[in-house]
């Protein structure tokens, strides 16, 4: 609940979410991974995974990075 309500205040011109995770509103960064699924793919296009990104996701063990990253 707290978190549905948190996401409702994220200022969709400066971030989007997709249902998984938080990026730039460009869809370059990405800011935090949301699920908590063992595997995520991070979709073609992003190019800096934040540093942020996946905190506390210990559930976390499988992740596809695309060649368009370029910073982690």
């Amino acid at each position: 609940m707290v978190l549905n309500l948190a996401l409702q205040k994220i200022d969709s011109d400066n971030f989007e979410f997709d249902g998984e995770a938080v990026y730039t509103a460009d869809k370059k960064r990405l800011v935090y991974y949301m699920n908590h699924d063992a595997s995520f793919t991070i979709p073609e296009g992003v190019e800096i995974i934040g540093e942020m990104a996946f905190r506390g996701k210990k559930q976390l063990s499988h992740v596809i990075i695309p060649s368009t990253v370029k910073e982690i």
